[in-house]
């Protein structure tokens, strides 16, 4: 089981290594961070109408 999470984990860092390098724009590690830290946040709710 153990073996089959790294290996999954392993296609994962590929692939998006794969898709940033085709990708034109230059990311930086503090862009990087700044998505990954976007990615894990919780999607924020709209607020509620008051009622009239």
């Amino acid at each position: 089981m153990t073996l089959a999470m790294m290996a999954a984990s392993r296609l994962v860092v590929a692939l998006s290594a794969r898709t940033l390098a085709a990708v034109d724009v230059s990311l930086t590690l503090p862009r990087l961070c700044s998505l990954v830290a976007l990615h894990t946040c919780d999607p924020v709710s709209r607020p509620r109408r008051l009622p009239p």
